[in-house]
């Protein structure tokens, strides 16, 4: 399932939740992940219905954002689950695609979404970003690159020579 879009990240959406959405798409971004979100991906001109589908279909992951805004709204946001939820079908039970994720104590109304775990952005939204970045392995990644980022930058230098210049950096 390698292509383009192995890093790609769908965040649908409630209109009403787009500042939580915006954050959410920034702690992505900040830790390597490139997002998708209207907002941001549609061009102007574009035929929008069209660019969702095809976004969604490309994404490695599909987010959506569940809060009692969004559980009784009526809207295309729906559209955009309903959507995701048959992809879903095609991968393997043991991978990952949908991360769902709640802003609020609300109900997730997807009978479908019942047997998903889901993530809490409440009430520490911190905590919350690390689980849908270890949902995407992306916390074991990054731990890796840096020990590997550390040991090049080491080779050559003594244990007291590292430390040294760790604590001329940290000055």
């Amino acid at each position: 399932m390698s292509n383009r879009f192995d890093k790609t990240v769908f965040i649908s959406y409630a209109h009403e939740d787009a500042r939580e959405a915006e954050k959410l798409s920034q702690d992505l971004k900040n830790a390597g992940v490139t997002t998708w979100r209207d907002k941001d991906s549609l061009r102007a001109g574009e035929n929008w219905k069209l660019a969702i589908s095809k976004a969604i279909k490309n994404s490695r992951y599909f987010i959506p954002l569940f809060s009692s805004k969004l559980v009784d709204k009526i809207g295309y946001v729906h559209k955009e689950f309903k959507y995701a939820i048959d992809i879903l079908e095609n991968y393997p039970p043991s991978e990952i695609f949908i991360i769902p994720v709640r802003l609020d104590n609300c109900e997730i109304p997807y009978e479908r979404l019942e047997s998903i775990h889901h993530a809490d952005l409440f009430p520490n939204w911190e905590e919350g970003i690390k689980q849908i970045l270890k949902s995407m392995e992306i916390e074991i990644k990054q731990k890796k690159q840096n020990q590997a980022r550390e040991e090049q930058w080491r080779k050559g230098l003594s244990d007291k020579d590292w430390r040294e210049l760790q604590t001329i950096i940290s000055k």
